[in-house]
């Protein structure tokens, strides 16, 4: 059933006029052919129904009492069909009761003109219809589109997981190897080794366990974006979460002295994503910043939000290279997957990534703001827990950091109010 209807001018449109008085049929045609519209004139319903066969009108004038097929039994066969179900039928009759306009209406009429009529009025009415029609045309395209549209990212979405988890899963395989291996050694498996061979094993182990965070990151980044990565959810103390990250990373060459400063936070949300949000953070700054930068994590309640900050107290960030970061950093918020992927990891790279994924996630927000000379710091907001909220404070698991773990034997004590390298550690 091809549709022959032009989409140039809504004024003018496809009429099919059916009524079983010749007079008033020729009537009608002139009447709307005066408008511009094109009239195809029919004598009964059944040859309506085949006509259309070939082409659809964008609306139907039809008689309400006709012998065999009635103007009511026609219209309830078009709105019966899948492929006319929606096209407006008028009606025109010379019965001004109340019951026959209903009876026109339930059987699915979207107007309704008394005999005798003024020209302009039926003029004014189809015209009113077949822009209505037109309009609606228009929208039913535009939905198939975006319906094919989504189909076809969803199917490349998922071709890109499948590749991402294929990738990471053959890359960890051959790394954990490695990892192992240099243990080993470590460990004096092969015979001992001297202390400088030893800090030369410990910084390969650093960079294996940087390598397994990254590939990670790589996979996690792409199921928090579309929305697919449970989280594991808890009752936690931010305080905590980092106090344990900066433990941990201590041993890592610019993070000797990160600084945190922290009052109890209470949030719910995944304790090993928000570690991964810290552990990335502070290896931004040991890859960037001075080895004499002293990061400073500091953590707060700024209203109904729990405030961090990870300050490097570096050189800090030109304009230019700043407004990049951020616009980066906020890409595709309010649940909107932005486009230009690979454009937005070259600019914060992927730890940042899976820190802006992994937030939001959490319905939170992160920002980094810098001063030349001053250093960056990086900003982000959870929302804390609500008193309504039950939810049982959740043991701390071991080895929830992943693969940084590696990096020193031992976790440490929760924070206190503030801490440095010199008032506690393992």
């Amino acid at each position: 059933m091809p549709d022959s209807r032009e989409s140039d001018g809504w004024q003018k449109g496809v009429v099919f006029a059916v009524d079983d008085s010749p007079q008033d049929l020729w009537l009608i045609a002139e009447i709307l052919e005066a408008a511009g519209h094109e009239v195809a004139q029919f004598r009964d319903g059944p040859s309506v129904l085949a006509a259309m066969r070939e082409r659809l009108p964008d609306i139907v004038v039809v008689d309400a009492q006709m012998p065999g097929m009635t103007g009511y039994e026609l219209c309830r066969s078009l709105h019966d069909a899948a492929g006319t179900c929606d096209l407006p039928v008028l009606f025109i009759s010379g019965m001004a009761d109340l019951e026959s306009r209903l009876h026109a209406f339930r059987s699915g009429a979207v107007d309704y003109v008394v005999k005798p009529f003024q020209m302009e009025e039926l003029q004014a009415r189809v015209r009113v219809h077949v822009a209505l029609n037109r309009a609606r045309l228009r929208i039913a395209a535009k939905q198939a589109e975006l319906r094919e549209s989504i189909a076809r990212q969803k199917e490349l979405a998922a071709s890109r997981r499948s590749l991402i988890a294929m990738i990471v899963h053959d890359l960890r395989a051959p790394l954990l190897s490695i990892h192992g291996r240099l243990q080993l050694f470590a460990r004096g498996h092969w015979g001992e080794i001297t202390p400088p061979q030893r800090m030369q094993i410990q910084s390969a182990l650093a960079a294996a366990d940087t390598m397994a965070a990254l590939i990670s990151d790589v996979l996690d980044v792409e199921w928090l974006d579309v929305g697919e990565l449970r989280l594991e959810l808890g009752s936690h103390d931010l305080a905590d979460v980092a106090g344990k990250v900066v433990e941990t990373m201590r041993g890592i060459r610019g993070l000797e002295r990160t600084e945190l400063i922290a009052r109890p936070s209470r949030i719910v949300g995944d304790r090993r994503l928000l570690g991964r949000v810290f552990a990335n953070l502070l290896l931004n700054i040991a890859d960037h910043a001075p080895e004499s930068a002293a990061p400073t994590v500091r953590i707060g309640i700024e209203g109904e939000a729990a405030r961090v900050e990870v300050e490097d107290h570096g050189s800090g960030l030109e304009p230019e290279k700043l407004a990049r970061l951020r616009t980066a950093l906020n890409a595709g918020k309010d649940g909107a997957q932005a486009q230009g992927g690979d454009s937005r990891s070259r600019a914060i790279g992927l730890g940042l990534m899976f820190c802006r994924a992994a937030v939001t996630a959490h319905g939170g927000s992160i920002d980094v703001g810098s001063r030349e000379g001053r250093g960056t710091t990086f900003v982000f907001r959870l929302p804390v827990t609500g008193p309504a909220l039950q939810i049982a404070p959740q043991p701390t698991p071991q080895g929830d950091l992943g693969p940084v773990d590696a990096r020193m034997s031992g976790a440490g004590t929760p924070p206190e109010v503030k801490r440095t390298a010199g008032t506690g550690g393992t």
